[in-house]
């Protein structure tokens, strides 16, 4: 079974550090994996069309290759499932996040030109297309219609529980942290409206983004960089993320693996149970956000409850098995 695994990304960075690991991992177990992305066509790092380029040269690799399987990010395609097929080759769509419509529907809501015709057109046909859709979680999936439901694997993100793990730092604000940079995507309009009724210089948002927000107030604190979120995740009492859209975010992981407790909405696909593991409210809902962060604030052990339980479930998620799965999934689609 060889594995073409290709994404239009740098591996190590941003969605290429979840490729990087799936890659390593599932190689562990026994693929045999050939790798195509933006480090085989960094000419196109900066194109305004980059996956319709990347994709008409990976259908070229497609075309030259030996390979039994094509593993390929969805938007980053088409072409090249084509060709994959036409050979006999299995394909295996990853897609990240919500189906296209719903997450279409959604964004639409959030923001003006949120989604692109075109893209959208070829991210659908795409995901016709495959032999299997891997999604990161449940939420995810039961956005897709049944006939596509019939052929996706719900593969959870992982996560380094040995880099990120608790390690409190003694502070005096309470501290509620954000991270993220499509920001309308993850909420933030929801939590800065929320944080309107703070009026204590007793609470402190640390928003980490590289968008510029034009926010200032003084229990703000907005972070371009760090050198390591575990240590910015250890600096924090709550983590919030209010998302609206999402497959699963890697940040809530993190956050889970550091012990803290964090808010999300269900849309943020994480494997939070309310008031077991974490605090789940709904999206789109201020009011909901500032009670949740109101009551935490005056429950130090039960932000300890949930940041524990946090960890531990994270625990159950390294990156190793995300691997297996994804093996297990290969040899499934390759019978």
């Amino acid at each position: 079974m060889k594995v073409l695994y290709a994404i239009a990304a740098n591996l190590g960075r941003g969605i290429g550090w979840t490729a990087e690991n799936a890659i390593r991992e599932a190689r562990s177990c026994g693929a045999e994996i050939d790798t195509f992305t933006l480090e085989d066509t960094p000419d196109l790092a900066t194109s305004a069309m980059k996956e319709v380029f990347f994709d008409h040269r990976l259908a070229e690799k497609v075309a030259s290759g030996d390979h039994d399987i094509l593993h390929v990010w969805n938007l980053m395609g088409l072409e090249s499932i084509k060709v994959a097929q036409a050979k006999g080759m299995k394909v295996v769509v990853e897609r990240a996040s919500t189906h296209p419509d719903w997450q279409a529907q959604v964004l639409e809501s959030e923001y003006s030109n949120a989604v692109d015709p075109i893209n959208h057109v070829r991210m659908n046909e795409e995901l016709e297309l495959a032999d299997l859709i891997t999604v990161p979680s449940e939420f995810a999936a039961n956005t897709y219609s049944r006939h596509l439901r019939e052929k996706i694997a719900v593969i959870p993100f992982g996560v380094d529980t040995d880099h990120f793990c608790p390690k409190p730092q003694s502070h005096d604000p309470y501290r509620v942290l954000f991270a993220g940079d499509n920001v309308l995507r993850k909420g933030i309009r929801y939590l800065l409206e929320a944080w309107e009724s703070v009026n204590t210089p007793h609470w402190e948002l640390v928003i980490k983004t590289n968008v510029r927000l034009g926010v200032h107030k003084q229990n703000i604190k907005l972070i371009s960089e760090v050198p390591d979120m575990a240590e910015l995740f250890n600096q924090a009492d709550v983590f919030c993320l209010p998302t609206v859209e999402e497959g699963q975010a890697l940040v809530v992981w993190e956050a889970m693996a550091c012990g803290l407790p964090c808010v999300v909405t269900k849309e943020a696909g994480a494997l939070i149970t309310d008031n077991v593991n974490g605090v789940v409210i709904p999206s789109k809902d201020p009011k909901a956000i500032y009670l949740a962060l109101q009551e935490l604030v005056g429950a130090p052990l039960k932000r300890q409850r949930l940041g524990a339980a946090a960890r531990k479930l994270a625990m159950q998620y390294p990156w190793s098995r995300y691997g297996k799965t994804l093996y297990e999934a290969y040899e499934k689609v390759g019978e």
